[in-house]
């Protein structure tokens, strides 16, 4: 197979390639439109397009040094975004989530120069946290003192195929509840040991370890990977899972992934999440804002 260069005259270069029978590999991950826009531009009536996503994904693994450079854009974007909402009075007590979830989908894309989010932006009050995967539009309410707000969110720059930025951090209004003092604490702990002891060499099931690990000691149950490859899908390889049938995948300089321990509970949730790079040294973070101390995530309202 041949891999053609898209940063250049993108279809010209495809067009070149073809000849007779010759199909496309599509890694399964573009849009119905992208391939419509295939399809004319190539003047193929019935062009053939093959999966190739098993042969793609390995080259996404290690990350060029462009690629770097744009998610570490990536990563102050998010981290921008992150202190706007925490220091412009974004949340006020009667909004709704869909309402706080619109104004930082527009505060994302004006920023980014973007219109294609890496996901449906997540915002959780309360107790709608204790689902990990909740929706927004499920259950949607008015904020009230004493809520936790989850807050999780992510850009494709440069368009819809460009890299994926994904980050969450949770607010409190409020002082939190105990029960929340004593989770951010165990949460912390556990992501800095993955910061201690992530390095190239192990699998990304091990990886996971070092924060569940500490999170078990503490009492607490993990119901989810410590973080998941990110690039130009959000979810890619590696994984960082006890579960994931890949989990045995060993981790390497220049890889991408993300650390996102959480804890859910029937009065709300809690996560932090960042994105980053493995260098030779560990884990570096390219979002920074998530690792701040407790009291930066506490809003009087």
């Amino acid at each position: 197979f041949v891999v053609v260069d898209w940063s250049g005259e993108r279809w010209s270069a495809v067009a070149e390639r073809l000849d007779g029978g010759a199909f496309l590999g599509w890694d399964g991950t573009s849009s119905v439109n992208f391939m419509e826009d295939a399809k004319k531009a190539l003047k193929l009536k019935t062009p053939v397009f093959s999966v190739v996503n098993e042969v793609v994904a390995p080259y996404r693994l290690i990350k060029t040094p462009d690629e770097i450079k744009l998610m570490r854009y990536g990563g102050l974007v998010m981290d921008n975004l992150f202190q706007w909402i925490l220091e412009n009075e974004v949340i006020q007590l009667r909004m709704t989530q869909c309402k706080l979830r619109g104004l930082i989908n527009q505060k994302l894309r004006s920023s980014s120069s973007s219109d294609t989010l890496s996901f449906n932006t997540m915002v959780l009050f309360g107790e709608n946290g204790e689902s990990v995967h909740g929706r927004t539009e499920k259950n949607d309410r008015p904020l009230k003192r004493g809520d936790s707000v989850l807050i999780d969110c992510g850009i494709h720059l440069n368009g819809a195929h460009g890299l994926c930025t994904d980050a969450t951090m949770t607010i409190f209004v409020g002082e939190p509840r105990e029960e929340f003092i004593q989770a951010e604490a165990v949460l912390r702990r556990a992501m800095n040991n993955a910061f201690r002891w992530i390095r190239p060499g192990i699998t990304g099931e091990k990886a996971d370890s070092f924060v569940r690990g500490v999170m078990k000691k503490a009492g607490y149950d993990l119901i989810h990977g410590t973080g998941h490859g990110i690039g130009h899908e959000c979810h890619e390889m590696p994984s960082l899972s006890s579960k994931n049938p890949k989990r045995k995948m060993i981790l390497e300089e220049g890889m991408t992934f993300t650390i996102e321990p959480g804890i859910y509970s029937p009065f709300g949730a809690i996560r932090y999440e960042v994105f980053g790079m493995l260098t030779k040294d560990g884990f570096e973070p390219f979002n920074w804002v998530p690792l701040e101390p407790l009291e930066h995530f506490i809003v009087e309202l």
